[in-house]
């Protein structure tokens, strides 16, 4: 699952286009400033954004998601027209995992999208789930039910939670 961002209409259905035939899901947003709502809402293995937008940079806005709970570890992919090595380096340092010069070659995106979900996902398997039973740990289950309660407020939808609680589990 990877998350277009970009203010560019043109870049983000490319980009779209090349991983959904790839196999990718993508989802395309357009508005830096709501990109918060639209992570929470999607919930990507990858963001994919522009290092520039005429509201913000993006090498900023990288470092707001970072300290985000829940998305610090989200790998962040840059795309740029420009990409000069002090470019790339400072994007790098403020936030991203890679950088892709704009237009994109299919070939180079879908590797570093590959690559990037790949850890991304390994990351969140050894944080986020015990050892030993492979669940979610308690405070990422919680986290999970708030986002799910609040997805099914809004959408007028319900939900059902079953806990169970086994006594004596390591015997």
């Amino acid at each position: 699952r990877v998350l277009v961002l970009d203010e560019d209409k043109t870049i983000t259905g490319e980009c779209a286009r090349i991983l959904g035939e790839g196999g990718v899901t993508a989802r395309e947003s357009h508005n830096p400033l709501q990109v918060m709502e639209a992570l929470r809402d999607f919930n990507p293995d990858v963001l994919l954004m522009s290092l520039y937008f005429e509201s913000c940079a993006g090498m900023e806005l990288a470092e707001v998601i970072r300290q985000q709970q829940g998305f610090q570890s989200l790998p962040v992919v840059f795309l740029s027209p420009v990409v000069t090595l002090d470019d790339r380096m400072a994007a790098m340092k403020r936030g991203g995992d890679d950088f892709l010069p704009v237009p994109v070659d299919p070939e180079m995106l879908l590797a570093s999208i590959s690559v990037s979900a790949a850890k991304s996902r390994a990351i969140a398997v050894s944080v986020d789930c015990d050892s030993m039973t492979g669940l979610l740990g308690h405070s990422v289950l919680r986290r999970r039910l708030d986002a799910v309660a609040q997805r099914s407020t809004t959408g007028g939808m319900s939900f059902c939670v079953a806990l169970l609680d086994i006594d004596h589990f390591k015997n």
